[in-house]
């Protein structure tokens, strides 16, 4: 089955802003998106780390390439093994916020500078 609306695209003939959402929580509890690597394939790496990325109560200044680049507890945005963006909780699950489990459909923004 395809689902013609399933990626996220850009918003606006900008590109400065995607908008995608929460489609899947794997077994790290790591948030992930439908917003793919390859819609970034145009952009500077240097405009990806100074991106914002907002949503299921979290807010991520930078892309990192991996959840090492965080303090332990921190929140980081990056792009998983299955070159999605996703949330992040370095050292712990990013899909319990304050003890309560994040639910899948959630919006995600990435904003580039």
């Amino acid at each position: 089955m395809r689902l013609p609306h399933f990626w996220a695209t850009w918003d606006g003939a900008a590109r400065q802003v995607v908008t995608g959402e929460i489609v899947h929580i794997d077994g790290f509890g790591n948030l992930v998106t439908n917003i793919p690597r390859r819609l970034f394939a145009a952009v500077a790496p240097e405009r990806l780390t100074g991106a914002t990325v907002t949503g299921a109560g979290y807010a991520c200044r930078g892309l990192v390439g991996t959840d090492g680049a965080a303090r332990a507890g921190g929140i980081v945005a990056l792009f998983g093994s299955g070159d999605l963006l996703e949330f992040a909780r370095v050292g712990g699950r990013a899909d319990r916020a304050g003890g309560a489990a994040i639910a899948l459909g959630i919006a995600v923004t990435l904003r580039l500078p």
